[in-house]
């Protein structure tokens, strides 16, 4: 997906998605709640994302999302991600869950951006969603370095 950005000019979005109090859920309802959970989430993501999209399992409660989109594209999908979410755990688990979101936004990928990155600017943006109450999303814009060439690599530059 990178490569991708890069070649054809796409914006770009990782977005790090952490279920709020997900450590209340294991101890207040058991090991299983919070398995069930985690599948919960796992199926939502999946039906909401599209073909070339990538989802991951980041770590614990974690999940990770790859897709092609500008800042009003990932608010729209993470809107629509955790209204499902929410009213599936209410109506599978009889929860209340709810989740956070960090997202690291490219509008054009460039040479020597990397996943790393991304995923470290997402992480900020999670964290800072984390401590301003939780159940929010907030993002961060990345812009390339002033001397990085971030022009699609099959169009040649303009002279």
């Amino acid at each position: 997906m990178l490569n991708r950005a890069r070649r054809e000019g796409l914006p770009l979005a990782l977005i790090l998605i952490d279920m709020d109090h997900f450590s209340q859920v294991n101890s207040r309802h058991g090991y299983q709640a919070g398995d069930a959970a985690l599948q919960l989430m796992s199926r939502t993501l999946r039906k909401q994302m599209r073909g070339d999209e990538v989802v991951a399992r980041w770590k614990g409660e974690s999940f990770c999302l790859l897709i092609h989109a500008d800042q009003l594209g990932v608010m729209s999908l993470l809107t629509r991600i955790q209204s499902a979410f929410q009213i599936g755990a209410q109506y599978e688990l009889q929860m209340d869950l709810d989740f956070s979101a960090g997202c690291a936004l490219v509008p054009s990928a460039w040479k020597s951006l990397s996943l790393n990155e991304l995923a470290s600017h997402a992480g900020a943006a999670l964290q800072q969603a984390k401590n301003q109450g939780r159940g929010r999303v907030e993002c961060s814009t990345l812009t390339p370095p002033p001397d990085e060439d971030h022009a699609p690599s099959d169009l040649a530059p303009l002279t």
